[in-house]
């Protein structure tokens, strides 16, 4: 299934991040979402996760290697992290880095009304906050920055299951770069205009 990644002689799950933190970063964020989804479907009821032992195509039994797996947990954490918030670029430490908000985000949260945040979320910029409320014409965004030192520059993304019709910002500069949004790193404020793309469903249940 797609989202499991193997080695030896059987499934060993968490490595399946590694690729999908790539796609993250490559800006593939249909194929991460995917990839996250089909982790998630191979969890427990809590989804926690093994580390290996069942067979491609087998019985799903990992024998002895029960749930929870530490590591497991951390790399799926890590990947979630990322898909909301990421520290990209700084030639190897010596530039400074930017800061990236939601790389990935599924069209199943992006309901008018909801909203997808996070607070005090540490970086190695210092801690920030941000939060997407979805409207009926695209979303709103806010962030709550405590920066030690700021980023080059905020990159926000913007998801790939709508067209962008368009935005304003509170931010000194920003311009639109292909599917990202680059702001100073003053912005606070972001109203985005989009319309919905005609793409099939994704969720945790169509995946399931």
């Amino acid at each position: 299934r797609e989202g499991i990644m193997t080695y030896g002689s059987g499934l060993h799950q968490y490595l399946t991040t590694n690729v999908t933190q790539n796609h993250v970063y490559r800006g593939e964020q249909e194929q991460a979402l995917r990839d996250f989804y089909s982790m998630l479907a191979h969890t427990g009821s809590c989804h926690e996760g093994f580390e290996l032992g069942a067979q491609p195509w087998g019985n799903r039994d990992v024998g002895g290697n029960y749930t929870p797996h530490g590591w497991c947990a951390a790399q799926i954490n890590n990947l979630l992290r990322n898909m909301l918030i990421q520290e990209r670029g700084g030639e190897g430490g010596l530039g400074p880095r930017e800061l990236h908000l939601f790389t990935v985000i599924s069209p199943a949260w992006a309901v008018p009304g909801q909203e997808v945040s996070f607070r005090d979320m540490p970086t190695e910029m210092g801690k920030v906050g941000a939060t997407l409320r979805f409207t009926g014409e695209g979303a709103f965004l806010t962030i709550h920055p405590r920066f030690r030192t700021a980023p080059a520059q905020v990159v926000v993304h913007v998801p790939y299951f709508v067209a962008l019709q368009g935005f304003t910002t509170d931010a000194t500069t920003a311009e639109r770069r292909g599917d990202t949004i680059v702001l100073s790193p003053d912005a606070t404020r972001v109203n985005l205009r989009w319309t919905r793309r005609d793409l099939p469903p994704l969720s945790y249940d169509t995946v399931v």
